[in-house]
């Protein structure tokens, strides 16, 4: 009741939470998700312009349109949110309903890894590991490699590159993984 009077109010954290409530009904109302979302989001409310932007791309409770899932990514992600900052990262880095460019979707992939994302930091890692976009270095392929496995993101791929790196190698990576705040 008093969440409903929140946000028929205009309150943005009140309409985030019912579009919360709503994605989680057994069915999930994704209409209803939406509609909350949206307007939360209309009011900069970030965490509702992030699951706005999952809702485009999924096309759950609104037409499937990554274009406008790209643009919902794109504020939370300018506003420090680190899953938006990777599904942002990802469209820019493929070219999915946004203008491609890797080179900027792997700096977004950064950033998302430097806020604690445990799937950018395994993109990272690779990244770095391959030379794509990142110069190769071994060192930081490593250590975003140990973060994202802390973090529960393992790689049998990157397990087995650094497996065959030199032991100096492989102990600075972790020693900057270890220090990593």
């Amino acid at each position: 009741y008093w969440l409903l009077k929140a946000a028929e109010q205009g309150k943005p954290e009140a309409e985030h939470r019912l579009g919360l409530l709503a994605a989680s009904e057994a069915p999930p109302d994704w209409v209803a998700a939406a509609d909350w979302f949206a307007q939360a989001a209309a009011q900069d409310y970030v965490d509702s312009q992030y699951n706005l932007g999952v809702l485009y791309a999924e096309g759950r409770g609104v037409e499937q349109n990554k274009i406008k899932a790209g643009q919902f990514f794109s504020k939370a992600a300018m506003k420090g949110h680190p899953d938006a900052a990777l599904d942002y990262g990802i469209m820019v880095f493929r070219g999915d309903g946004v203008k491609k460019d890797e080179k900027v979707g792997a700096e977004w992939l950064l950033v998302s890894a430097k806020r604690g994302n445990p799937v950018a930091q395994n993109r990272v890692a690779r990244l770095y590991a391959t030379g794509r976009v990142f110069a190769v270095d071994p060192v930081e392929a490593t250590k975003w490699h140990m973060l994202a496995r802390k973090g529960g993101r393992s790689d049998a791929w990157l397990d087995d590159f650094i497996a065959r790196l030199p032991e100096a190698t492989r102990k600075e990576g972790e020693t900057r993984a270890q220090s990593f705040t």
